[in-house]
């Protein structure tokens, strides 16, 4: 369920690029390589629509319209992490302000992915996946996380040092594939010279529409996959 209501966050995703392009960019004159001692926690806010969990018990699913959302993300460097690449555990979380504690819950997910240090390009092939997600669990579900091996393709979570002004392929960990971010505009952020980059999961630039993305399920059963009421 968690997955699913994450379709309507899409909002937040131009904050969290430039977020990241912050950090990619803020010693760029002094360090070529992503570092090794990465522990940072980023908070975006934004407003988007967002899936009624409650409303999946009915006869319809109700999706809100400008709903005041925050997201956030904590950033640590895991195993395998050496000269050549660095490894991110990226926990991610999506609420809705306007609820109180798990109902406003939207999105909860542990990726991890390894990075090429110089390129920020995710590291994998045919017989190594380069990174992982985490199997969701219920809330009051006290066994260890089951993590899931997942192929990383594209940039995650980082953009390289000395980022153009161009496309580049950008992996959504809920899809579990890559979409291309595109370059849009120079913003200034507290005096400082940002890119910033769209991407479009399904829908086109003018927001609508263009094709329904399939949303592989992390479940055997394809149970949280599965909605059999008419969208309101």
């Amino acid at each position: 369920m968690l997955r699913i209501a994450a379709l309507g966050t899409i909002g937040l995703g131009a904050a969290l690029l430039i977020a990241a392009l912050l950090l990619s960019t803020y010693t760029s004159s002094r360090i070529t390589k992503i570092p090794l001692d990465i522990d940072a926690t980023l908070i975006s806010e934004g407003t988007g629509s967002a899936l009624d969990s409650a409303s999946l018990s009915g006869d319809r699913v109700v999706v809100n319209q400008n709903v005041p959302l925050v997201s956030q993300q904590q950033v640590t460097v895991e195993s395998p992490a050496n000269a050549d690449v660095v490894t991110l555990q990226v926990g991610t979380s999506v609420r809705r302000t306007d609820k109180q504690k798990d109902t406003g819950l939207l999105l909860a997910i542990v990726d991890t992915v390894t990075l090429n240090r110089r390129t920020a390009m995710a590291v994998s092939d045919d017989t190594h996946t380069g990174g992982s997600v985490q199997k969701p669990r219920n809330f009051n579900d006290e066994s260890p996380p089951t993590a899931i091996p997942l192929r990383h393709e594209g940039l995650a979570y980082r953009f390289p040092f000395h980022t153009e002004k161009k496309s580049y392929p950008y992996f959504d960990p809920i899809a579990q594939k890559a979409f291309d971010v595109n370059y849009d505009s120079e913003e200034d952020v507290n005096g400082l010279t940002t890119y910033r980059f769209t991407q479009n999961v399904g829908y086109g630039s003018d927001g609508k529409l263009v094709a329904p993305i399939k949303y592989p399920s992390l479940y055997a059963g394809d149970e949280d996959g599965k909605v059999t009421a008419t969208a309101a």
